[in-house]
């Protein structure tokens, strides 16, 4: 998570499902956040397989 914190571009907005979401896949996950004024803040991690409208 340190290294996505410096790695901005990296990061997917979500809007489509929450407002100042974003998402970043990692090998079968993908992490799901929220940038607060000193770090990101872990929102759900879901399987890429699972459907992500129902669960964040």
């Amino acid at each position: 998570m340190k290294w996505l914190t410096v790695n901005s571009s990296l990061w997917r907005p979500r809007e489509d499902i929450a407002s100042a979401l974003f998402s970043y896949p990692h090998e079968s996950h993908v992490l799901f956040f929220r940038k607060t004024d000193q770090s990101l803040e872990i929102a759900r991690i879901l399987h890429e397989r699972m459907d992500f409208g129902d669960h964040v």
